[in-house]
């Protein structure tokens, strides 16, 4: 064993005899472990009743580990993980059981976000996942581990999360928490007012604001002006107002209206590039939290978000009728560096001053709605129901502008079109690798300077979904109990697709132009540069602009995702079930080449068992849980991808890539204990997953357009993507754990307690792309905290990352090219931080 394995192992050892030492420390048990309430089947149920597997987190627990954005809830459900799919948290999918790794912009999550039941996901490189705001003032976080289609509609092939937030109340109280992060220099409060207008109305006001000024990313770089500058300076903020007004005892209308702004890292201040330090004195020394180059700190995005939400409950004689619309509208605006992610790294000097931006902009409006009525107390006691309908509508229209300019001073180069061969020039004439040559006739040389190229995409999507939904459950006996579920969907899309390269430039030869022939940049043989060739003169051109054309492809779909279940619930209260359940990511376009792709629907067919438990172990109480699955996809979603001979331009494209399987197995428990004058509460979980890709497709070619081809630098033909037949299923790991106990105890003669917090996370084994290229990292993560808690208040102190575990979260673009990897790119965690916050509640 490695030190460094040897070194996790000791950990591990170490925590795992810690918790059993408190374990078995216990002498007095409570009466029963508390109860999880859920709404995974859109009524508040028992999560230790139902026969779905899931993990929640609930208030007192997100508020004793600090938990703060996405990435760090779900660290905490084993089963699931967080791909960061480019780095800025804007681009985070959430994969359970496998589904949904490796995504693009085009590709619809397989994970199905949602807050108080609907569905809040949607948008091209934006919605793909929760804001901080979606996850302020929340009652509880739930997870749903298996599709979930019926109840919760499309997108939930490996599961559904639903955010549950905090209602009006008719009374009053309010909250105000400070929190300070030492390393981050991040300042935040959270404000939190309700008070009821009179005793059939209340309001709940709430406000966010979270300014980090500090960070872990920094400029290294003697040239540049924002050498060790902060470059992951990030503001979060946010307004609430709630209204719920119940006219009489039978009917609950809630109202909420939000507005948050996210000023982010874009894609360049995020991302690590290994191949960084070609030029001797120019990235030497950069580090895995260092940046060079051209990186600027206004390589940001800004992301406006408003919501509204109706939510109506109204009980009825004969059932209760739940109708909810949401509609959102959001803004997003992204400035970045783009010859850092698309790898069009200058490594000759006289090549410094050139500079190639993106801005992005998302604009995206949605509507939608559902509408159910379900069984009350007036149904036989043995029969449980649930029919509705609902819809949605969204428009997103998404603009990439990226203007490239290159210094006037640059060396330009000369190319060899006559035999088309790919000559490696020296380090010193290398100047830039994805330029834009023009080819001239056979036998003469000719080099281009390129004084600016402009990319341009215009994608617009729009979306009409309707479906109708249902649930019937009936008591057989007092033990056997069958459901089923179904929902029926039809999907429309339509999309309007434009992609421009217009190219503004010096051609220098003595032959004819020919537009858009590449090649791969080379030095004609006498020449240092074009210029210091004898007989060749600068020669003016004006290039005509490339345009793929707009497209304008349409799609219809209808599918029926069925769930069946049997439970039977012993004398005792441990149930047992098998599961089997459906679900389907919609198909889409692929924008990317010549002609736009059409993918279709990711279909899954989900066989799953089940047993939960209690027990007493050590004189406390224990929850207890086990699912086995099995999982058939179809038509898998993923993306797939190629690159020139020198693995500087990458091309990703979205397919069908075969028929997939995944299984795995899923553990959970929760104790509670009182010992040492004492209340010591654990949770345990563990998941183990594998999977396969069948019936991939051969290796296939795409023509590109010349456009593409423009991107990538050395081809202006067909590339070919490799097969993925065969290889692991992405996104399923060989473990992963949670592990997490408290301890509180009142202090001695004082009128306030004392708590800790100890968390152990960890994950290892699997790949996260199709082609099995790259692994995930295998990683632990050690939590904890430290604070007082008193009549109205509570201060603590707080570590993330305790050991200072550095870890890739995901690997972009090179795709196994050995040689120069200038399109590597590496996202890692963050280091270990440390703060503490105040909270105080009237």
């Amino acid at each position: 064993m490695s030190g460094v394995q040897g070194t996790r192992a000791r950990r591990g050892v170490i925590l795992c005899a810690a918790s059993a030492v408190a374990l078995t420390a216990a002498t007095e048990a409570y009466a029963a472990a508390d109860e999880i309430i859920v709404t995974a089947r859109k009524r508040e149920e028992s999560l230790q009743d139902i026969p779905i597997s899931g993990v929640v987190l609930g208030k007192d627990f997100i508020d004793d580990f600090a938990l703060d954005g996405t990435r760090d809830f779900i660290k905490f459900v084993p089963g699931a993980f967080v791909a960061t799919n480019g780095g800025p948290e804007f681009r985070d999918d959430i994969v359970i059981r496998g589904s949904g790794a490796e995504a693009v912009e085009s590709t619809a999550s397989a994970t199905s976000i949602n807050r108080n039941g609907l569905f809040v996901g949607n948008g091209t490189f934006f919605g793909r996942t929760f804001t901080r705001f979606d996850l302020f003032d929340i009652e509880r976080f739930e997870v749903f581990r298996g599709p979930q289609a019926a109840l919760f509609g499309r997108n939930a092939v490996g599961g559904a999360v639903n955010v549950v937030s905090n209602r009006p109340k008719f009374e009053h109280e309010g909250s105000v928490k400070l929190r300070y992060e030492v390393e981050l220099q991040s300042k935040s409060i959270e404000l939190v007012e309700n008070f009821p207008l009179n005793d059939k109305v209340a309001v709940r006001l709430g406000a966010l604001y979270d300014k980090r000024d500090g960070g872990i990313i920094k400029g290294d770089d003697p040239l540049s002006p924002l050498d060790g500058e902060n470059l992951d300076a990030a503001t979060y903020k946010g307004v609430r107002i709630q209204f719920r007004v119940q006219p009489n005892d039978d009917l609950d209308i809630n109202l909420t209206a939000e507005f948050s702004e996210d000023e982010s890292p874009s894609f360049a201040n995020i991302l690590y590039k290994p191949a960084y330090g070609i030029v001797p004195g120019r990235d030497a020394g950069v580090g895995k939290f260092g940046r060079a180059r051209f990186t600027r700190d206004d390589f940001q995005t800004d992301t406006e978000t408003a919501n509204i939400f109706l939510e109506a409950d109204w009980d009825t004689s004969y059932g209760t009728w739940n109708t909810a619309f949401h509609f959102q509208n959001r803004n997003a605006n992204a400035h970045d560096d783009f010859d850092a992610f698309r790898a069009v790294t200058p490594v000759h000097p006289a090549m410094f001053n050139a500079e190639a931006n993106a801005d992005r902009e998302d604009q995206f409006q949605k509507l939608s709605g559902e509408i159910y009525l379900q069984s009350n107390d007036s149904t036989p006691e043995n029969m449980r129901w649930l029919l509705g309908a609902d819809f949605q509508m969204y428009e997103d229209h998404f603009e990439q502008f990226a203007p490239f300019f290159l210094s006037t001073t640059s060396d330009i180069l000369a190319y060899d079109i006559t035999t088309g061969a790919a000559i490696s020039p020296p380090a010193a004439a290398y100047a830039f690798p994805a330029i834009l040559t023009i080819g001239a006739s056979a036998g003469t040389y000719a080099g281009f300077r390129g004084d600016r190229l402009d990319f341009y995409r215009d994608l617009t999507r729009r979306s009409k979904s309707y479906s109708g939904f249902g649930l019937f459950e009936y008591d057989v006996d007092e033990h056997l109990t069958a459901s089923g579920e179904v929902r029926v969907i039809h999907n429309h899309l339509e999309g309007k697709f434009l992609t421009l390269a217009v190219t503004q430039g010096t051609a220098f030869g003595a032959g004819n132009i020919a537009v858009g022939m590449l090649s791969i940049p080379v030095v004609a043989p006498g020449c240092v540069t074009a210029l210091s060739c004898t007989g060749v003169s600068p020669t003016a051109v004006s290039i005509p602009t490339t345009n793929t054309g707009r497209m304008e492809p349409e799609a219809d779909e209808t599918k029926v995702t069925p769930v069946a279940t049997v439970k039977y619930k012993f004398d005792g209260g441990d149930i047992v079930y098998g599961r089997f359940a459906t679900g389907f990511r919609p198909q889409d376009f692929e924008p990317r080449t010549d002609v736009p792709t059409e993918y279709d629907a990711e279909t899954i067919y989900s066989y799953e068992i089940g047993y939960k438990g209690s027990t007493t172990l050590f004189g406390g109480p224990l929850q207890f849980d086990i699912a086995a699955f099995f999982n058939d996809h179809k038509d898998f979603q993923q993306t797939l991808t190629t690159t020139n001979d020198f693995g500087t331009n990458v091309i990703s494209k979205l397919e069908n890539v075969g028929d997939a399987w995944s299984a795995g197995v899923e553990l959970g428990a929760r104790g509670r204990w009182q010992f040492w004058g004492g209340r010591f509460t654990s949770q345990a979980n563990f998941s183990y997953s594998n999977g396969r890709i069948d019936g991939g497709s051969d290796p296939f070619t795409e023509p590109l357009s010349i456009f593409t081809a423009t991107l990538l630098a050395g081809g202006d033909g067909p590339r070919t993507f490799e097969s993925s037949h065969g290889k692991r299923m992405p996104g399923t790991r060989d473990y992963q754990i949670a592990l997490s106990g408290r301890f509180e105890a009142p202090v001695p003669n004082m009128d306030f307690s004392w708590y800790t917090n100890l968390a152990f996370t960890a994950q290892g084994g699997g790949y996260q792309d199709p082609l099995n290229r790259f692994e995930l990292a295998n990683y632990e993560d050690v939590t904890g905290s430290l604070g007082l808690r008193g009549e109205g208040w509570r201060a603590q102190l707080f570590a993330r990352n305790i050991f200072n575990e550095i870890y890739e979260l995901q690997r972009f673009d090179s795709r196994g090219n050995e040689g120069m990897n200038l399109a590597l790119f590496v996202a890692y965690s963050q280091p270990r931080t440390w703060g503490g916050e105040v909270t105080i509640n009237w």
